[in-house]
This record gives structure tokens, sequence and C-alpha cells, in this order.
């Protein structure tokens, strides 16, 4: 697979590396009752769109499973599979629907192909409307070792247990790219000394730096 070079910018006290090929529809593979294409929204972030199409149908599809897991995945291929140096992923999602509300496990995102995986859940509040996802990279792989090697695989996935027969759901999301800290932050910081005693030359710190 022939890529382009990595498009580095920079926003306030953040450096940006875009993961653009992840919203080229020729690089996910649908499976069942999911259908991925171009999307005709603009993302807020100016970049191209997905959607993520399913019918949820609780009598066909895989016949273990007939009410199942439909789903699409991509493959990052090269530079794009190291998240190694960066601290989270980011894109924007938006979410239309039969429905007038969506379950809090709306859609899954899944990162890995070897057990034990990442599975985190997205909540959309609001249907019709962008909003911010963001996933600590430090998440990932510590719910998934195997990913420090790079990310082989993504996942998008609907449980149909969590919707009605006939339910149909759109997902559109656009603008994927890795975020790093040009400046140190402490995240969290706390005492690791259970006890102070009178004379103690030192106290145990356990902090998170990115």
């Amino acid at each position: 697979l022939s890529q382009e070079p990595a498009r580095i910018t920079e926003e306030d006290t953040n450096e940006i590396c875009w993961l653009d090929a992840l919203s080229d529809v020729a690089r996910w593979h649908p499976v069942e009752e999911c259908r991925v294409k171009p999307s005709d929204l603009t993302c807020p972030w100016g970049s191209r769109s997905l959607q993520f199409y399913f019918e949820v149908d609780h009598f066909d599809g895989e016949k273990a499973y007939p009410i199942g897991w439909p789903r699409a995945h991509l493959n990052p291929a090269g530079w794009e599979r190291n998240w190694q140096d960066w601290d989270r992923l980011e894109f924007m999602a938006l979410a239309t629907s039969s429905r007038p509300s969506l379950p809090k496990s709306a859609l899954t995102i899944e990162f890995g192909d070897v057990k034990p995986v990442y599975n985190p859940s997205i909540e959309f509040p609001e249907l019709d409307t962008w909003q911010l996802v963001t996933i600590p990279t430090a998440e990932i792989f510590a719910r998934n070792p195997m990913t420090r090697g790079g990310i082989n695989r993504l996942r998008v996935v609907v449980t149909e247990a969590n919707y009605n027969h006939g339910d149909v759901l759109e997902f559109h999301v656009a603008g994927f790219r890795l975020v790093r800290s040009l400046i140190c932050e402490i995240t969290s910081l706390k005492a690791t000394t259970p006890v102070i005693y009178a004379g103690q030359p030192f106290i145990g710190l356990a902090a998170t730096v990115i």
C-alpha cells in the first residue's frame, strides 16, 4: 500500500497527525447489515466524512447470531499504525436515526484483533449534532497491550440487542487524527506514602505527565 507522508499541523499547544486515509471508503470492509459510503455532510473541520449505515435486523444476518453485531473494519498500514508517541485519538461524529434517541452504548469502536481488545462505546446525547470523540491512547494500550506494537485493526460495531428490529442508524464520522501536547502537563498526582511520620525525610509521589 503506497502511502502519502503524514500530514502534521499545530493547533494551540497541540501537535496533530491527520489520519486522512481512514476516511477513505475503499479502506473499510463492512459485514452483515452495515454499509459504508461517503457522507453528504461536511465535517466542522472541513475534512471528508464517512457514513456507516445500519438497518437492524433481528431475523436475518449471521445464522448463528441473528441478533448480532453488524460491523466494518479497517487495517491501518505503515505509519498509521504507530500511536505510541501520541496522547489521544480524536474524530468528529454525528448520528441520525429513525429512532428519537439512541441507547447509551450506541456505537462501539474496537482496537486490535487479539484479545483482550479494547472496545469503548460512544454515546450520542443528541442526534444530528457533530460531537468530538476523544480516546486516550494510554487507555487503548492498557486494555490491549498488543496495540503498543501497532494498531493493526479498527472496527466499528453496532450491537443489535441494544436496538429494535427495523431501526435505521446512520453514523457520520470524519477528521481522524492523533494529538499530542507540545508542553508537559500533569494530569494526575497522588501521594504513595500511606503515613507521614515526624522526621520522615521524603514523601512518595506518583504523577502522570503528558
